[in-house]
């Protein structure tokens, strides 16, 4: 790098930039530039500051890319956020029109149940009061019963007593027509 600065601190021509010239005198840099000629010193002038040029492009490109390239992660980033933000809405409506769902599900449901049980309760006091009027109509019918058979059993001992009196009469009948007979036959 040295040698280079030193061609390129010589001017022949005057058509460098006196700092240059002055800052290679200086530190004793242009020893060899006196042997080339004005043309080949400034083709090589205007290399040297083409190649500082595009380096700087170079490097101004490589901030970019990486400024780019964060920039590029952090827009990816930020599209990522906005993603997942419109997700987690979403998420958010979709969780409340199932809670909607669910609580008119449940509502529904503890309606119908609610219905149930007051029809299971009609029925029962309905079967409740039938069974009443049945048990009231078999008491009754018990009670007939019992009548009946109370009457039965008198009509039973009435029936032996006649019996009984009627088996009397035949016995004396009996005995009578016997007496009558034998004393027709004494006679």
């Amino acid at each position: 790098m040295d040698s280079l600065l030193g061609f390129l601190g010589h001017n022949n021509s005057g058509g460098t930039p006196q700092k240059t010239e002055l800052l290679f005198k200086e530190n004793n840099l242009n020893a060899g530039g006196q042997h080339l000629s004005n043309d080949t010193f400034n083709n090589m002038w205007l290399m040297l500051l083409e190649t500082i040029a595009v380096n700087q492009m170079n490097e101004v490109k490589e901030e970019k890319k990486l400024s780019t390239g964060a920039e590029d992660k952090i827009c990816l980033l930020q599209e990522q956020l906005e993603k997942l933000q419109a997700d987690n809405r979403d998420l958010k409506l979709l969780r409340n029109k199932v809670d909607v769902v669910y609580k008119d599900l449940v509502k529904e449901e503890e309606v119908a149940l609610q219905a149930f049980v007051e029809h299971a309760t009609s029925l029962l006091t309905k079967y409740n009061a039938e069974l009443g009027r049945l048990e009231s109509i078999n008491q009754g019918k018990r009670e007939q019963i019992e009548t009946l058979e109370k009457e039965n059993k008198e009509l039973y001992s009435e029936c032996a007593r006649l019996e009984n009196e009627v088996q009397k009469m035949d016995d004396e009948v009996t005995y009578k027509n016997h007496s009558y007979i034998q004393s027709i036959m004494k006679q």
